[in-house]
């Protein structure tokens, strides 16, 4: 299995190691020698300290930035401190790149890197779609890191949900093209198309936008009500294509960089509606004790993603052969997560993931 930057993709130059969970962060919630749980992944134990993967020393470096932004964002969230639109937008950027990074990592511990062919990597995906995060705290303080559904089938075909938690903060993220962009009022198309096998994604026209806010954000996803809900709609290859649907006073007006597709962060308070984080405006995300165990919380991300994998794109410009091996494709993946929340259903009420916060579902 040829070595690759988990950056770039290319051959690892002046080779050095990426973090995956950033070494920060490991510090914050415990002893850098703990084990992490990959489960089916590997059995081989690894330490948070030796989870890394290999990288190019100038992309390691570049991305380094991020991690120096981020850092502080999360320790603010933690202490109940006010955050801004600038850096909940660096906090989005960081989830892309935590996401993805588990997806290729993992690939590569379980050997599938050849067979799965990814097609994106950490700099290619970054800031690229919209996306969410879902925000809950829970009574309860160990400190620790827990990450659940990255390693499903789901996840490694289509890694675009999952869940991380952070000390006594549950984070959902969800991320995808179009993913919110329609309903917080921006230019938006009816269906993403995929016309072969190849992961690539075509828009052949983009619709006005509305210019008003539609609650929910995610039509039938209703977020909790002890949660804040942060979305942004990111439109740099759409606004490249069809740039004069971007031209209008409210993309304008509801975005932090119009001109690199950047739009705008909303924040949503429990179940009521999303309200845009303007300039000089702060918000302080301490949700109430969430009242739902973590298996309640797990089914709600694995329905999530299940809405995003069928909703998002629409094969019908396919060949007849690539259409059927994509839409079966589609429906394995809804039923492997279904299976899980079947078998989550069954345990939520009798258990919750208790304490082992290492472990990767």
């Amino acid at each position: 299995m040829a070595k690759f930057c988990i950056f770039c993709g290319n051959p690892p130059k002046d080779k050095n190691a990426e973090h995956v969970i950033p070494q920060w962060l490991i510090n914050m919630t415990g002893k850098r020698s703990r084990q992490i749980n990959l489960e089916s992944v590997t059995d081989r134990p690894i330490s948070f300290g030796n989870f890394t993967f290999p990288a190019c020393e100038k992309c390691n470096n570049e991305f380094s930035n991020l991690e120096a932004l981020v850092k502080p964002v999360v320790e603010k969230i933690l202490a109940g401190q006010p955050v801004n639109a600038v850096e909940l937008h660096n906090l989005l950027d960081w989830f892309d790149k935590v996401r993805i990074g588990l997806w290729l990592g993992i690939l590569q511990l379980k050997g599938e890197v050849d067979d799965k062919k990814p097609h994106m990597h950490i700099k290619t995906r970054v800031g690229r779609k919209d996306r969410m995060l879902i925000v809950e705290r829970v009574d309860d303080p160990t400190p620790g890191i827990g990450i659940i559904g990255a390693n499903t089938e789901a996840f490694l075909e289509v890694p675009n949900a999952f869940q991380f938690r952070i000390n006594n903060y549950i984070f959902t993220n969800v991320s995808d093209f179009g993913l919110v962009a329609r309903r917080l009022g921006f230019p938006f198309t009816d269906r993403y198309i995929m016309k072969n096998l190849d992961g690539n994604v075509e828009v052949d026209s983009m619709q006005a936008a509305k210019g008003r806010v539609i609650t929910p954000v995610i039509k039938n996803i209703v977020s909790p009500d002890k949660s804040f809900t942060i979305y942004q709609p990111m439109f740099p290859a759409e606004s490249l294509a069809f740039p004069d649907v971007y031209k209008s006073e409210y993309v304008k007006k509801h975005s932090l960089a119009p001109e690199h597709g950047i739009g705008g962060v909303f924040v949503q308070r429990g179940s009521g509606p999303a309200t845009y984080l303007a300039d000089g405006q702060t918000v302080v995300m301490t949700p109430q004790f969430s009242t739902e165990n973590d298996y309640t919380r797990a089914i709600k991300m694995f329905k999530l993603h299940n809405h995003v994998m069928t909703t998002t794109y629409t094969t019908k410009h396919a060949t007849p052969r690539d259409k059927e091996i994509m839409d079966a494709m589609t429906d394995a993946r809804v039923r492997a997560n279904n299976k899980r929340i079947e078998v989550f259903a069954k345990m939520k009420d009798f258990v919750k993931f208790g304490s082992d916060q290492q472990k990767v579902k």
